[in-house]
């Protein structure tokens, strides 16, 4: 068993249960599994977390009638690992807004992660500021899945796996390679805006036709895809049968 804090350069983790080692509901805050303390922990700052169990396993059902705020710890580069299952019951295509960086008033340019349904596939995708780099994860149906995310200014690229042996990488950014921009998140003094998942700031409307069960996030320094692919496959692989 590989646990998420075996991984080195782990900098902050949450766990999406209603456990006093994963939430404080006095607070109302998901304790920072990576040990740094109250300013590391995921408040929620509107509304009341909607915890559910799917298939014997407790998550968040993320509908936008409460949101939360995180430091964010990789806005220049960093690993992401994520464990989450889409929630569709009808409509078209359809996006939702899982994590966001910044208050552009377009939710589609925002950095962050989004998980995106077209037809009967779902996406996710974890993107830049104005999307000039993104990587996206698709697969058929609603599936749990276990993503891990990379964004690296050395190569000015960004990675992904979801078995730490296939990895896709996208092109390197070229629009302008020497500021770095292009490849950060964008900047971390709000933090992230995490559960607003229409993307309209501030609003709470409850979002039935496309959602999203969360259980776990993760962050890391560095990029423990190119760096520890080993390690990042064995966290996969046990997180895997976490979940199964």
């Amino acid at each position: 068993m590989t646990n998420a804090f075996d991984i080195p350069n782990y900098i902050q983790g949450h766990i999406f249960k209603n456990q006093a080692s994963y939430y404080d509901a006095a607070k109302k805050e998901f304790i920072d599994q990576a040990g740094y303390g109250d300013a590391n922990n995921l408040k929620i700052t509107t509304g009341t977390p909607n915890f559910q169990v799917v298939s014997n396993n407790e998550g968040l059902l993320l509908d936008n009638t409460y949101h939360g705020k995180h430091v964010s710890t990789m806005p220049w580069q960093g690993s992401m690992v994520v464990v989450l299952k889409p929630n569709y019951t009808s409509g078209g295509t359809l996006v939702r807004y899982l994590t966001y960086i910044g208050n552009n008033a377009n939710a589609g340019v925002r950095a962050g992660l989004q998980t995106v349904s077209v037809g009967g596939n779902r996406r996710v995708v974890l993107q830049t500021g104005s999307g000039v780099v993104k990587n996206t994860y698709e697969q058929t149906g609603d599936g749990l899945v276990v993503i891990v995310y990379a964004l690296d200014q050395k190569t000015r690229k960004c990675y992904m796996t979801v078995n730490g042996v296939n990895v896709f990488e996208t092109y390197a950014s070229s629009s302008n390679p020497t500021s770095g921009n292009e490849v950060a998140l964008s900047s971390g003094v709000e933090g992230a805006i995490f559960g607003n998942i229409n993307g309209v700031i501030g609003d709470t409307t409850a979002i039935t036709d496309f959602n999203v069960y969360m259980f776990e996030q993760h962050f890391y320094a560095g990029n423990i895809i190119t760096e520890n692919l080993a390690d990042t496959k064995k966290l996969i692989e046990s997180l895997k049968a976490k979940y199964a």
